[in-house]
């Protein structure tokens, strides 16, 4: 399984190695956008997070894609819970500005 980001760092491996070409390959559609959508932005709709690829490819390889569809609802409810931290009101300020009595030693 590759995905499309490590896919050509693969393709002198498996052109060189022919033990690696005659292994079989499968492909995943998810058929819907990331379930990354609103938290971060990934290089096109059909990329997925690892989790995705790798729970949808084990589902392919098993022939049972509903047996690791829980691994997909986890990760939704992970990045539900991020976004709602990131927007709701006990949001935390990552980066705040400095405070004025505080001494800096950067440049010494």
């Amino acid at each position: 399984m590759t995905s499309p980001k490590g896919l050509a760092s693969l393709v002198p491996v498996v052109r060189l190695t022919p033990a690696v070409a005659a292994l079989p390959r499968i492909g995943v559609d998810a058929g819907r956008p990331s379930g990354y959508t609103g938290l971060r932005r990934e290089p096109g709709a059909e990329h997925l997070s690892t989790l995705e690829a790798v729970a949808l490819a084990l589902g392919a390889l098993e022939r049972d894609p509903q047996r690791f569809q829980p691994m997909i609802e986890a990760f939704q409810r992970s990045v539900a819970l991020q976004l709602s931290c990131a927007h709701g009101p006990d949001r935390r300020v990552r980066h705040r500005p400095p405070r004025a009595d505080a001494v800096t030693t950067r440049g010494r």
